[in-house]
């Protein structure tokens, strides 16, 4: 909104709307994918999600990553490392299918992707068939950690990422990411 005051001044005003909440009222758009809560049975690796775009007109946009870690099984006071993969292989053990719910729950629209979650007590998570590159690699303290990404990373299509937590102790853990889908012609909109 712009007009001109009493002083012959130009006053503006403006709203600021996070791409995540425009992609989800405007698009329906706007997804997460779970892992669920689960128990890691060692201090080994654990690929808990994986999800690649199948979408060749739109590309995925990271908006967050939220981690929750019970602090291990004694004094629940241990940290957790999590790693992002860039472009792993698929998963090839131990994964079951994904579907990522859509935020907008009056659409019908769903998010062209391949995701899978680690079906828990089989092994030390998801075997993949290889790691990726290592994106991401940071120390969780206990309790739920809400990781902001707004936007970044970005997965065009065919590109792909997983997630996956090592912890001190045998515990319990879980994984969200929040994202949204948008096809490059809609960026200045």
């Amino acid at each position: 909104m712009v007009r001109v005051n009493s002083e012959n001044q130009l006053m503006t005003r403006s709203v600021v709307e996070l791409d995540a909440i425009h992609y989800n009222h405007k698009y329906q758009d706007y997804y997460i994918a779970m892992s669920g809560t689960v128990t890691a049975n060692s201090t080994n690796e654990h690929c808990l999600l994986y999800i690649s775009n199948n979408d060749e007109n739109k590309k995925i946009y990271v908006d967050a990553l939220v981690y929750g870690w019970n602090g291990g099984s004694t004094s629940h006071n241990r940290s957790c490392r999590y790693r992002v993969y860039k472009n792993p292989g698929i998963p090839t053990l131990n994964y079951t299918t994904v579907v990522p719910t859509n935020m907008h729950f009056a659409s019908s629209n769903i998010a062209i992707v391949t995701c899978y979650k680690w079906n828990a007590g089989a092994t030390d998570g998801m075997t993949m068939s290889s790691l990726g590159t290592l994106a991401n690699d940071n120390i969780l303290a206990q309790g739920l950690t809400n990781i902001r990404y707004q936007g970044i990373p970005i997965l065009g299509y065919t590109n792909s990422t997983s997630i996956s937590l090592t912890a001190e102790e045998v515990g319990t853990f879980s994984i969200v990411m929040r994202f949204f889908m948008k096809n490059d012609s809609e960026y200045n909109q």
